[in-house]
């Protein structure tokens, strides 16, 4: 099981079940603020992002359903 805070209100966001394969990332809804929370369901290390964090660090390629981190620049 997987739970813990809204990155948004700091909300009580549910219990989610881990699956058998992870990390697995999908869009939840706060049950506090209604505002959609990326989240990474892990047995390791669970977390929720803003929709626009997470998009800062991922890459979602919704044709592939694909979920990529972002490359780094050494810049």
């Amino acid at each position: 099981m997987n739970f813990g805070a809204c990155p948004y209100c700091d909300g009580f966001m549910g219990m989610f079940v881990t699956p058998d394969n992870t990390p697995v990332y999908t869009i939840v809804q706060c049950e506090s603020c209604g505002r959609d929370v990326w989240y990474k369901l892990s047995r390791i290390d669970p977390m929720a992002w803003t929709v626009e964090g997470f998009l800062e660090e991922f890459d979602v390629d919704e044709d592939s359903m694909t979920i990529r981190p972002k490359e780094v620049s050494n810049d």
